[in-house]
């Protein structure tokens, strides 16, 4: 249960700092898209990372088997840094 509190808790606290960007989009001056969208990045990254550090290995295969089979039309047309992106942002 401890480590659903965890999760619960590290959630919360990206969803608090989502809700504190979006607040950057009301307010008065210029806004610094690149600075926004590197607050974005890091709030996927720290949700990516908090939800697959927790999933069952049976959930996380799933998930590796299903990109597999999506992206093996697209094998041949991609990149070898294009395929490393898709693969480890899974």
């Amino acid at each position: 249960m401890l480590q659903q509190a965890e999760v619960t808790r590290r959630l919360t606290e990206i969803a608090e700092s989502l809700e504190s960007s979006s607040q950057l989009l009301d307010s008065p001056g210029t806004l610094d898209l690149e600075d926004l969208e590197r607050r974005l990045t890091i709030l996927d990254e720290e949700d990516t990372s908090v939800l697959t550090s927790h999933a069952p290995e049976e959930v996380m295969l799933k998930i590796r088997r299903e990109v597999d089979g999506q992206l093996a039309m697209y094998r041949r047309k991609m990149k070898t840094e294009q395929l490393a992106m898709v693969e480890n942002s899974t």
